[in-house]
């Protein structure tokens, strides 16, 4: 049964481009190992991460996550099982939100510090953060092909 974890957490210190990549590379390898999907997002301050996969493998990295010292504060936003996984083609997609030129970190860190009424809200409120910022990552692709 696929299931997936929804999380936010705090970053322990501000990640360098390198370290971000680091992490990046090492969990897709894992996570491709695990046939685990899904994407992080990072802000400086946060991460938000999706993680889908087998029900037992999703689990079972998400137990070796908590215990990871890059983080703290760590708030599970949803588990559930799903029909389908939103990320079907990343063993890991990291998105650095810092490197946005229309302040999506700010953004990002308020989404991650309001009260929502559910934590589902916050989820979808990153999410589709995510959403404009990936809209915005394939026209300027579209732009630069046309070029």
């Amino acid at each position: 049964m696929n299931f997936t974890v929804i999380y936010v957490s705090q970053s322990a210190h501000s990640f360098t481009n390198a370290e971000l990549n680091t992490l990046s590379s090492k969990a897709a390898s894992r996570n491709a190992e695990l046939d685990i999907t899904g994407l992080l997002l990072y802000s400086g301050k946060y991460f938000l991460q999706i993680l889908e996969g087998d029900y037992n493998a999703v689990n079972t990295l998400f137990s070796q996550i908590t215990s990871d010292t890059r983080h703290h504060s760590l708030i599970v936003l949803t588990g559930h099982p799903a029909t389908e996984r939103l990320f079907p083609k990343w063993s890991m997609g990291v998105v650095d939100l810092r490197l946005s030129e229309d302040h999506d970190a700010e953004l990002y860190d308020r989404i991650c510090t309001q009260s929502y009424p559910t934590v589902n809200d916050a989820a979808i409120e990153a999410l589709k953060l995510f959403k404009r910022k990936q809209r915005h990552v394939n026209r300027t692709q579209e732009s630069n092909d046309a070029a």
